[in-house]
């Protein structure tokens, strides 16, 4: 759903996610995925990826601190999950005074 009202309200955006086949998710959406959603499956090197990326968004409800300090390096932009109901869903323990969410 997220993904949808993102690319619905951006018309020049496209949202890679990488880590997830297209058949993997299909059980999960419940709609046809977007024609700019890309499900690319799980890669050896993401560093394309982060290096074509405007922001990253880190995964929820289980994100990667490894994944969000990387792309930091990077220097692209993260974004966090924006307050997370339980503390027990937040992954980046001890990033949220390096990174704003």
């Amino acid at each position: 759903r997220t993904s949808r009202r993102l690319l619905g309200r951006i018309p020049e955006a496209h949202l890679y996610i990488v880590g997830l086949r297209e058949s993997e998710a299909v059980g999960r959406l419940r709609h046809a995925p977007h024609p700019r959603l890309h499900l690319c499956g799980p890669v050896a090197d993401a560093s394309a990826y982060q290096a074509a990326a405007d922001l990253v968004l880190e995964p929820y409800p289980f994100g990667s601190a490894t994944a969000v300090l990387e792309s930091c390096l990077a220097g692209v932009s993260v974004v966090l999950p924006y307050e997370p109901p339980l503390d027990l869903l937040v992954t980046n323990h001890g990033l949220g005074d390096l990174i704003q969410n």
